[in-house]
């Protein structure tokens, strides 16, 4: 029996972690731990998922509120030799399900309009704007129906 090994070349890392390693969770929310120091919004962080949430008594003073902490967001991420995806960022209105959702905002990441949507998929979960779970089972059983017709397709080969 043969037994073959390959290695490498070495690459000498000047910034940042290399992907898959195990650590790299860990150090990347170590890094980032002081990110929610730059604003005032409320701020949840697990593992790559951020999530930055604010209330107003108004929507124009929440409006301008927001732009102005994201300022604050985009300063810290320069700082911090990040960068924000914007094709993956975007924002919620929550409201009470009882009552029609009629407000837009505008909020400004560095020159770029963020993109509102009624639902959002944050650590596995769907999350709509009346927070109910509606979006959330939908995903679901969409995914068990997908997962049922394949072993409908096998039962004979089982």
């Amino acid at each position: 029996m043969t037994t073959y090994t390959c290695k490498s070349d070495k690459e000498y890392i000047t910034c940042g972690i290399p992907q898959g390693s195990v650590l790299g969770p860990t150090l990347f929310l170590i890094y980032i731990n002081d990110l929610p120091d730059c604003h005032a919004m409320q701020t949840l962080l697990f593992a790559n998922g951020t999530a930055l949430l604010m209330s107003g008594p108004n929507i124009l003073h929440l409006q301008s509120t927001i732009n102005d902490e994201l300022k604050n967001v985009q300063k810290w991420l320069m700082q911090n030799k990040l960068t924000l995806n914007l094709n993956k960022t975007t924002y919620l209105l929550f409201h009470p399900a009882k009552e029609k959702q009629s407000h837009h905002i505008l909020l400004n990441f560095d020159g770029n309009m963020l993109m509102q949507t009624n639902k959002s998929k944050y650590l596995g979960v769907f999350i709509d704007a009346k927070l109910n779970w509606k979006a959330h089972i939908l995903c679901l059983t969409s995914s068990g129906a997908q997962s049922v017709g394949v072993l409908y397709k096998i039962r004979h080969s089982l």
